[in-house]
C-alpha cells in the first residue's frame, strides 16, 4: 500500500473562546511534520468555535483522499464531540482507524474503549513515533501488536503493547512550522514549544507523569529558526507553551540575549513558576518582549497548596508579582478550586 495515501488529524477546540485567527494545533502539527518528513502525507482540519467543521466538509475529505487512519487530541472538554466525528467517521467507511491521544486519552483505563465504541487505538505516548508506527503498520496489514506506546481492541479482547522511549533530543521532532505545516497567513499569533516535560510532582497536573518527571529542550537555534520563520510570515506575537519557561534561567538568559541581540521586534506571553525567576531574569525578559508571565497560584491556602506537593511559599508570591508588574509585564495566576481538603474560607483566601 502507498505512502501517500493521507491521513487525517482533527484539531477541535469549540469550548474556549480561541478563534480560527489565534488556534494554533502545534501538537498536531508535530505529528505532521514527524508523518511528512517519513513519507506520509497528512492534513489538519479544524474545528472551531467561529469556524466549526461541518460533516458534509469531513466527508468530502475522506471520499476524496481515502485517509486510513484519523486522529484526535482528547480533552474532557471535547471528547464527547469526538465520539460524534468517530462515529459519522465509521459510518462513511468502517476500515478507517480512529486514535485519540493527548491528556484525556494518556491514562484513560483500556477498557474505555468498550464505552468508546469508534474508537480503535489508544496513544500512550508521544504522538509523533506512535502515529508514524500505526500508519506503516496499517499500510503494511501487519497487527499493531508491534506498535509500542498503544492500548487497542481486537476482536474481544483489549492489548496494551510496551511504552517506546521517544527522543532524548528534542530536536530530532522536525518543526512544523519549518515545514511548513501550519499556515500563518491568517493567524496573529504563533505558539512555540521551547522544552517538553516537568520534573516536579503537583498531583494535579498530567504533564509530570506523561513525560516521566523528565524536561528535554530544543536547542536556542532550532527555537531561534523558529522565530524568524515567524516573523518573515508577518507574526511577531508568540506564545512559548513550555510548563515552566525559565526552568533553566540560563538557557532562558540565552534565548532573550540572542532575541536582543538580532533585534528582533516581537512580544510573547510564557508561563513558569514563581520561584523560577529573578529580576535580573524579568528585566532581560522585558526586553526580550515579554508581554505577560503567567504563574500557578492554585491556591492560596498553605495547608491546600503543601497537599498539591507544588513545593512552593505561597508568601512569596505576592513579592514576584509586583516585581513583573513594577517591570511593565503583566500578571496572570492559575488558580484551581475543589483541591482535595478544601473548605469555602480556603477558596475565598484564594
Amino acid at each position: 500500500m502507498s505512502k501517500d495515501i493521507p491521513i487525517l488529524l482533527i484539531n477541535i477546540n469549540t469550548t474556549s473562546n480561541i478563534t480560527a485567527f489565534q488556534s494554533i494545533p502545534i501538537s498536531l502539527g508535530y505529528i505532521a511534520a514527524y508523518l511528512k518528513i517519513n513519507g506520509f502525507n497528512s492534513h489538519i482540519l479544524d474545528d472551531l468555535e467561529d469556524n466549526t467543521l461541518r460533516l458534509g466538509e469531513l466527508k468530502q475529505f475522506i471520499s476524496k483522499h481515502h485517509p486510513i487512519l484519523v486522529g484526535f487530541s482528547a480533552y474532557q472538554a471535547n471528547i464527547e464531540r469526538i465520539r460524534l466525528y468517530a462515529k459519522y467517521i465509521k459510518s462513511i467507511d468502517s476500515k478507517i482507524k480512529v486514535i485519540i491521544g493527548g491528556p484525556q486519552a494518556t491514562f484513560m483505563p483500556t477498557d474505555g474503549l468498550l464505552d468508546l465504541k469508534y474508537v480503535d487505538i489508544i496513544c500512550r505516548s508521544e504522538g509523533e513515533g506512535v502515529m508514524l508506527d500505526v500508519a506503516r503498520s496499517l499500510c503494511n496489514n501487519h497487527s499493531l501488536s508491534k506498535v509500542q506506546g498503544i492500548s487497542y481492541m481486537e476482536g474481544d479482547a483489549l492489548y496494551d503493547t510496551e511504552l517506546p522511549k521517544g527522543f532524548e533530543e528534542l530536536d530530532k521532532y522536525p518543526s512544523p512550522y519549518l515545514l511548513d505545516i501550519i499556515d500563518l497567513s491568517q493567524k496573529e499569533a504563533a505558539m512555540v514549544i521551547t522544552s517538553r516535560g516537568c520534573i516536579y510532582h503537583c498531583i494535579f497536573c498530567y504533564t509530570p507523569r506523561a513525560s516521566h518527571f523528565k524536561i528535554r529542550f530544543h536547542s536556542i537555534e532550532r527555537v531561534m529558526d523558529e522565530i524568524r520563520y515567524c516573523i518573515k510570515k508577518g507574526v511577531t506575537r508568540f506564545w512559548f507553551a513550555d510548563p515552566n519557561f525559565s526552568f533553566s534561567p540560563k538557557r532562558t538568559e540565552k534565548l532573550m540575549d540572542q532575541i536582543l541581540r538580532e533585534n528582533l521586534k516581537i512580544s510573547f506571553w510564557c508561563q513558569t513558576r514563581y520561584d523560577l525567576v529573578n529580576e535580573s531574569l524579568l528585566k532581560k525578559m522585558k526586553r526580550a518582549g515579554a508581554a505577560t508571565i503567567a504563574y500557578g497560584l492554585e491556591s492560596a491556602s498553605k495547608p491546600i497548596l503543601e497537599g498539591t506537593k507544588k513545593n512552593l511559599d505561597v508568601e512569596r508570591l505576592p513579592k514576584v508579582v509586583k516585581l513583573t508588574q513594577s517591570l511593565g509585564i503583566d500578571v496572570e495566576l492559575f488558580s484551581i478550586y475543589g483541591l482535595p481538603g478544601e473548605t469555602l474560607d480556603d477558596a475565598r483566601k484564594t
